[in-house]
């Protein structure tokens, strides 16, 4: 299904380039005094430890993906569609749409954005995830993708639904009272902002800490669900008291069990179906993560492919599996609304399972909290990484100190008892005659590295993960927060992509342009050339030029097919979500939030971050004369991956010449 990915290599790669370190060291050092002297960042893209590899990369998938949907949501999903078979089919359902969804992020973040190297334009793989897709997307107006995708992931890409979670469990595990009270509400907020601010400061002073221990979370999830998998398959073998008949909800041999020939009869409407299908597509939320962070990947254009597809294929079927074991403890009538109270089916699953035995009962409130936590790990990491991508587009107030970095207190101990030395084989800087902004480093030297982290981000991640512990009542923010991501990263996103490539891959024609006359850059002469190949006429009217099939580095399998799907259940959803309940009996909410809120709010989102972009580019020119400027200079490996990065944000006086920067030729209208 995931189709193939293209290197993008040429023989110039090859080429064997000596640079001596003295060289090396000094370009560095240029870049680095050419950067303090503008108010530039020059960001190291590859601090103390290596890159993430495959297994690494997978578990910042996974760890994401498996949070706390698998032992919240089942329930809802049955109620929703009426049987286990119904929701055992929207389950298969949510992972074609997932295995759609993943063939988009791989197109996109696999070709864009695209430099000149060595004058040929090559795809290089860059954090950011749908910031960088949007904007390239829908590039007019100028800066609107930006602040509509920054106000939307800065208020919604945090850990405060997860830290509640954590919380409300780790509070059930040792015990403590679960009447409702003003103590136990602030007990639960507490805890969550303890909670966050741990993973902040792990990640702020830590690194490759921090990666190691979201892998070793990711394992452990993998290792809670298929303990699930296996505690099912015990159970249906008959050895279980409290489950006589195991796997009953599965037969269809009684109507009163919700089996499949009354499955769309027992549901609560087009409401129900559309609630149902957002909660499966936030289960299988994560599944992007990794296009987040592609510049700390090694070698994205060869192995993301693996990493990405290896992990969805391992969470899909596990979660499958889960529900099916689900399936065989728990019965139709257990989910009664007044049998199940505010149990989730993971709790009657434990009870069932491990009747009479109180501590195996409170373990799996110890589970919960792990798989939760685990998520603010990953989450804290990845959502760092964004922000501070936004703020390099400098968009954001004080944009100079949210994107900046600073060295670990990791590395300084690790320095201070290493005797004040670390070095390890680096890849320095070569000038090369292609770009002149887009420089090549081969691997011929040693390079003392220091770690280096986004504190500033990190500040900020934990700042609006505050605010949302602390505004709403207690109790209501995860299934807000929950909603408004699947909602809005999820659906609204998913349609803009989705709808986004089918445009620009299968319907848009591009054409080659002749490069302005009277540039003698090496960079120009080189892209002349290329023009020359296509425009045998050699003359400056456009001809018409390769698509974007001719230049992706991903190409899924079935073509157009894998895109509309993703785009027609993004479509629903985001429709759906405005369909209301038919009644308050047959509401699927089992809390006081209206059915409107989540798109209410999400729509909210985007008229503040309209709002936004209406002030930075037409209230601040008007009055202050000004108009932003954001040049970003890549420094490229020998496998084009990121290795360092030049960000300068400017505000020019209005009117002031500012060259455009080069566009690709084979992207060009």
């Amino acid at each position: 299904m995931h189709g193939k990915s293209r290197s993008d290599d040429g023989d110039d790669d090859d080429e064997q380039i000596y640079a001596l370190p003295e060289r090396t060291d000094a370009i560095i050092e240029e870049a680095r005094k050419r950067a303090q002297e503008t108010g530039s960042m020059f960001q190291d893209h590859s601090p103390q430890v290596k890159k993430l590899g495959i297994f690494s990369t997978s578990c910042v998938i996974m760890n994401r993906m498996i949070g706390t949907g698998i032992f919240e949501t089942p329930a809802r999903i049955w109620k929703g569609s009426g049987s286990p078979g119904a929701a055992l089919l929207m389950w298969t359902l949510g992972t074609l749409i997932t295995y759609a969804g993943l063939t988009v992020y791989m197109e996109l973040g696999l070709t864009i954005p695209r430099y000149l190297v060595k004058g040929q334009w090559r795809s290089v793989p860059r954090s950011g995830g749908e910031k960088n897709y949007l904007e390239f997307l829908y590039k007019k107006p100028k800066f609107l993708a930006t602040c509509l995708y920054a106000v939307i992931f800065i208020f919604l890409g945090n850990t405060a639904g997860n830290a509640i979670v954590f919380s409300n469990y780790f509070l059930q595990m040792i015990g403590y009272p679960s009447e409702s009270s003003t103590d136990r509400n602030w007990t639960t907020k507490g805890i969550a902002v303890i909670v966050i601010t741990v993973a902040c400061l792990l990640h702020g002073s830590w690194r490759s800490g921090g990666i190691w221990t979201n892998n070793t979370f990711a394992v452990v999830k993998v290792g809670i669900l298929w303990f699930f998998i296996i505690s099912g398959l015990y159970t249906y073998s008959g050895n279980v008291p409290k489950v006589p008949h195991p796997g009953e909800s599965l037969s269809s041999k009684d109507s009163k069990n919700f089996n499949s020939n009354v499955a769309y009869l027992t549901g609560f409407g087009v409401h129900g179906w559309m609630t149902v299908l957002l909660d499966v597509n936030f289960s299988f939320g994560g599944f992007e993560n990794a296009h987040y962070i592609l510049s700390e990947v090694k070698k994205p254009k060869q192995r993301l492919k693996y990493s990405t597809f290896g992990a969805l294929s391992l969470v899909s079927l596990s979660y499958l599996l889960t529900n099916i074991a689900y399936f065989t403890v728990v019965t139709a009538e257990d989910m009664d609304p007044k049998t199940l109270g505010n149990r989730t089916i993971s709790m009657v699953f434990f009870e069932k399972i491990f009747y009479g035995n109180e501590k195996a009962q409170r373990a799996l409130p110890a589970l919960i909290a792990i798989s939760a936590f685990g998520n603010i790990i990953n989450a804290t990491f990845v959502s760092s990484k964004v922000k501070q991508e936004i703020a390099k587009e400098g968009i954001l107030p004080f944009s100079d100190f949210w994107r900046s970095e600073y060295r670990s207190p990791f590395s300084r101990l690790r320095q201070r008892f290493s005797g004040g030395s670390s070095s390890r084989h680096e890849a320095p800087v070569h000038p090369h005659p292609h770009h002149p902004h887009h420089h090549i480093m081969h691997r011929r030297s040693h390079q003392r590295i220091t770690e280096l982290t986004p504190m500033p981000a990190l500040l900020l991640h934990w700042l609006t993960s505050l605010i949302i512990i602390l505004a709403p009542p207690s109790g209501d923010e995860y299934t807000i927060f929950t909603g408004l991501y699947a909602y809005m990263t999820l659906a609204w996103f998913g349609v803009f992509l989705a709808g986004g490539l089918l445009y620009v891959g299968y319907y848009k024609p591009y054409r080659f342009q002749r490069a302005a006359s009277g540039n003698s850059s090496s960079s120009s002469k080189d892209a002349n050339n290329q023009h020359n190949t296509y425009n045998t006429n050699n003359t400056n009217a456009p001809t018409p030029g390769y698509r974007w099939r001719k230049i992706a580095g991903f190409t899924p399998w079935f073509g157009p097919v894998l895109p509309a799907l993703y785009f027609c259940s993004c479509i629903v959803i985001v429709v759906g979500r405005w369909i209301p309940e038919p009644s308050k009996e047959k509401s699927m909410s089992s809390t006081g939030i209206a059915w409107y809120v989540v798109p209410t709010v999400g729509m909210g989102l985007v008229a503040i971050g309209v709002g936004y972009w209406s002030s930075l580019t037409y209230l601040l020119p008007v009055f202050w004369n000004k108009r932003l400027r954001v040049r970003r200079t890549p420094y490229l490996d020998v496998d084009l991956n990121f290795r360092y990065e030049e960000v300068h944000t400017a505000w020019l006086d209005e009117g002031a010449s500012d060259d455009e920067e080069e566009v690709d030729p084979d992207l060009q209208d």
